[in-house]
Parts: structure tokens; sequence; C-alpha cells
């Protein structure tokens, strides 16, 4: 399906939006959330490109933005050499007939007043077109071409199926005959038998029109029917851009890798949950430090000198974490040590840390935070130990200081860049290894990162 040309038709360079949110403490201004920071990539006629990622990593925003649905922060988008953020009103409108989008939500697409044919002609009417039997004609052409029939211009939105909205959306980009086309979850609210079908359309549409189609989505069954090419993006920044084909097969980066284990598979003797990502989606708006998926990835690069399995070297960070974070409830694990050594139930609710064996204690931070009875590697065990016993004895700050300084990772204090890796570009330190003294290195925080 890809033919690209020598230029990209699209190109996308240190794309950045940034929000900045409301209220402060004390009228501080909140520090501005990224939801896109720094994006490059290109896009090349006739291509089906798709961004995914989780909910909430920047890539609805991402599309808005290399079109000016919202304005960019920072970043240049080049339509066919022409750099679009510098357009003026009239510019910007003929671009909008060149790129048109297709929304995640049909139903808040339309106006439940107007009809459908009145929906589809809307663009028209934007760009000039007078001439009322001209735009039905199109109209008309448009809907059996998205499988529906001509009738159906006299219905409105509350008439129709998902599908059908889905096909009108279709109906309505088509309308001004674009050159690229951005779909924005194009099939996440359809049943899996209509999902088919519109990808089907989808495909057959490009063919008949010559379309260069950006496909925006969380499901990666839908990239991998559709699209020639693949952006993986996480936390606003792309972690690994290739061949679909390719990078399906040979994922480079963890969390793409990560992403593909989720995909279901119809061996049924692999009917296993795929790689767990332990906690949630840092906050936009203060990001971790260096790689911004080491606070969950499963393959964070432990320090040279230690000698500790990945399972266990995550779990060390992952407390770590917890630690840094003020959520260990040393109260509620040192009453649940209690009813494991058997002590009175009527002293355990008013119970303080210290009337509990602290080896109890420790016993049940170990297995609340998935941690072994003894590290293999001597060292790192005995600073475990020290910071353990600092924590049952009340002396929180100092576990603090303990685990930050002896378990850290180049992952947080160095952030990778995108690079070439033969057939693609990948963000990973595993792929590139960090020259610390030449590339930009940031503190970890106490907060947002392990």
């Amino acid at each position: 399906m890809s033919r690209r040309s020598q230029r990209p038709i699209l190109e996308v360079r240190d794309l950045t939006k940034q929000y900045q949110p409301t209220g402060g403490i004390l009228g501080e201004k909140p520090d501005p959330v990224k939801a896109v920071d720094g994006i490059d990539f290109d896009v090349y006629e006739a291509e089906t490109i798709g961004i995914v990622g989780e909910s909430g990593c920047g890539k609805s925003t991402a599309a808005t933005a290399m079109i000016r649905l919202e304005e960019p922060t920072v970043g240049v988008v080049r339509y066919r050499g022409e750099d679009i953020t510098d357009f003026d009103a009239n510019q910007l409108k003929r671009f909008r007939r060149d790129v048109q989008m297709v929304f995640q939500d049909p139903d808040s697409s339309f106006d439940p007043r107007m009809s459908i044919g009145d929906a589809i002609a809307e663009p028209l009417i934007v760009q000039g077109m007078d001439d009322r039997d001209r735009r039905e004609q199109i109209v008309a052409d448009l809907l059996e071409r998205v499988g529906l029939s001509p009738s159906d211009a006299a219905r409105y939105p509350h008439e129709l199926s998902g599908g059908q909205k889905q096909r009108i959306g279709l109906a309505r980009a088509l309308a001004v005959n674009p050159e690229i086309i951005i779909m924005d979850e194009p099939v996440s609210a359809l049943d899996v038998s209509i999902q088919s079908e519109i990808l089907q359309l989808i495909q057959q549409l490009q063919t008949e029109f010559g379309l260069t189609i950006i496909a925006i989505s969380h499901d990666l069954t839908v990239i991998r029917e559709i699209c020639d090419r693949v952006a993986v993006m996480y936390l606003g920044e792309l972690v690994e851009v290739g061949d679909a084909a390719d990078l399906f097969d040979t994922p480079k980066h963890p969390y793409t890798r990560a992403l593909l284990s989720a995909i279901p598979s119809p061996d049924p003797r692999n009917r296993g949950l795929g790689i767990t990502l332990d906690g949630d989606v840092p906050d936009p708006g203060n990001p971790p430090s260096g790689c911004r998926f080491h606070t969950r990835c499963p393959e964070v690069i432990p320090p040279e000198d230690l000698e500790l399995s990945q399972e266990v070297w995550r779990s060390v960070l992952h407390f770590r974490q917890r630690v840094r974070d003020g959520t260990v409830d040393l109260e509620s694990i040192a009453q649940t040590a209690a009813i494991e050594v058997g002590m009175d139930h009527a002293a355990i609710d008013n119970l303080d840390v210290t009337d509990v064996p602290s080896s109890a204690v420790i016993d049940q931070l170990r297995r609340e935070s998935d941690l072994p009875d003894e590290l293999a590697d001597e060292t790192a065990n005995e600073t475990l130990e020290q910071a353990l016993q600092q924590l049952t004895n009340g002396k929180i700050e100092m576990a603090r200081e303990t685990l930050s300084r002896s378990f850290t990772t180049v992952c947080e204090r160095v952030t990778p860049s995108l690079v070439s890796q033969g057939d693609r570009t990948v963000s990973c330190h595993l792929h590139t290894p960090p020259d610390e003294d030449a590339s930009v290195t940031q503190q970890p925080s106490t907060g947002a990162d392990p």
C-alpha cells in the first residue's frame, strides 16, 4: 500500500503543545502541561501511518496541533514544503481543503438539527461552493461511495447507527477532495463486525482517491490492519517509529513490546496477560526525568555493578519510589504484621509501629513490595536492609536518602534521543548506550519518577 515519494507530503518538527493549568497554591502559577513534547515525524504521499499509545499519551492533541485546529506552542509543520504555522486565515482555509479530520466521537461531530446531507455539504459551503445542485450531486455520490443510499441525505444523526455515522464522517471528510485524512480512533466505538467493514471501506477509499491517511488509535489490531508505518507515543513523546510489519515482528522499545503483548492471541496455548506495566501513567505536568517510561519499564537498566534480576530490580525501584512519595503506609503494615505474629487484637487499633517487632514489620514490607527475603547482590542486600530498618524506626527521610543513593538507573538520569536503528528510529538506552558526559541530564525528582 505504501507509495512514498522522495519528499514527505507532511513534515512535523519539534511539535509541542502545552496547556497552562489554572489555580495554584498561594497564587503560584502551576507548571504547564506538555501534552505533546517536541515530536518529529514525516508522512509520505498515499501511505497510512498510525500513531498509537495509551489513552492520554497525546495522540489526539498531536493530530489537532499538526493541522492547527489547536495552535501548537512550538514547532514547524510543513505541508508540501510550506510551513503551515505561518499561514494566515486565507492560506489556512486552503490548507483545510487538502487536510481533513474524522473525529473520534461521531455523535459529537454532527449538529443534531442538521440533516446528513447538509452535514456532508457543509465543508463545500465553507470552501465557497454556491451551486446547490452541484453540492447535492456530490453528497449523493459520496453517500454511495461509503456504502449508503442517496436517500439517507434527508435523515438526521439520531436515526443512524454508529457504523453509519462513521461512514457519514468519512463522506464529509471526502467532500472537498482532500489529500490527507486524519482519523482519530476510527472504529473504537463500533462492534467488531462493523469495525471490519469500516476498515475495509477506509482501504477502498484510499485506493480510489489516492489518500494519505494518519490513523490515531490505542488499538494495535486496527493499526496492524491498515497501516504502512507506525509511530508509538508515550507521555507526549515518540519512542519508536518504523514500518508496521517490521515493528510488529521485532519491536525494539520496551513500551512497544508491552503494547504488542496485550494483543489477544487466537492460539489457545498462548493466553497469557502479556507484559505487566507497574503503576499508572505519570502526570504530564510533572513528567519523570530521563526516559519518561522508566517508571513503568519492565527492562529498566540497573547499575553496572549491581547483580540483580530484572524482576527484583524493578521491585526495588518500585519500593524506592513508594518511599520517596510517602505512600508506604507503615501503620497499616504494622497492624498486619501484628496480626501475623498473634498480638492482642484489642491493642491493634491503637498500635504504634515501634510496638511491633521490627523483623515482623520488615517481613510484611517485603511481602507487600514483592521484595525477596534476601537480594543476590550482597552490597545491595545490606543497603536494602538498612533502609528497611530505618523505616521501621520512623527515620523515613534517612531511608529515602539510603535508597536514592544506592539504587539508581541511567534511565532516570539521561534523556534518550530518537535515533536511527536500522529500519526505524527508537528512543531507548537499551539500543543507544548513553554518553552521560555528552547528554543532557536531569536529577531525579522526589515525586514523579522512581
